[in-house]
């Protein structure tokens, strides 16, 4: 075990002849560290919340999704991030946890984008993606996109219109964005 002898600090942290325990040894790699937003490092860019769904149309079916866009010079961690609803007559709002990535961080000037995908079964691969049939002319790999499916059918976005408040695990609200049909 290493240990670092000073705070990691920057953008990216490269790291050059790391071995396991089997003597495979990691060439020199570079990592985006992701640090934790601010009010106003992420906003919300873009709401589909009534996604075209009909299974007769010929046409594959869109997830409901919230694209998010790094506004800071570093990369963001979202980890802990979660979304409410506007809250009902007795105050309480519906709260939705961002997926964690298994890796990576959200670019600078990048996107990030949540949508519902259903898991067919717990230990199987994900069923093909429905973001990816839905929007086949965006080559979503190559764009500094960070995809987080969340295990859901729907992300609950109300068609008639509603709030969604992104805040960091403390509570910090991060940005707000109210929608309408309109």
């Amino acid at each position: 075990r290493t240990a670092f002898g000073q705070p990691i600090a920057g953008v990216r942290l490269h790291v050059n002849g790391v071995a396991d325990l089997t003597g495979n040894v990691l060439a020199d790699t570079s990592l985006l560290l992701g640090y934790t937003p601010t009010p106003s490092d992420i906003v919300i860019s873009e709401i589909l919340f009534e996604p075209r769904a009909d299974d007769f149309d010929g046409q594959p079916n869109q997830p409901e999704y919230i694209e998010f866009t790094n506004r800071s010079a570093r990369g963001l961690s979202p980890r802990g991030l979660f979304w409410t609803d506007r809250p009902d007559e007795t105050g309480v709002a519906d709260t939705v946890r961002i997926p964690a990535p298994a890796a990576g961080a959200l670019p600078p000037d990048g996107y990030a984008v949540v949508y519902a995908e259903p898991i067919d079964d717990l230990d199987g691969p994900r069923r093909e993606g429905t973001l990816a049939a839905a929007f086949p002319q965006t080559d979503l790999q190559q764009l500094e996109t960070l995809l987080l499916p969340l295990d859901a059918t729907s992300l609950g976005l109300r068609n008639t219109g509603d709030a969604v408040r992104v805040q960091a695990l403390d509570g910090a609200l991060l940005d707000e964005v109210s929608y309408s049909p309109s």
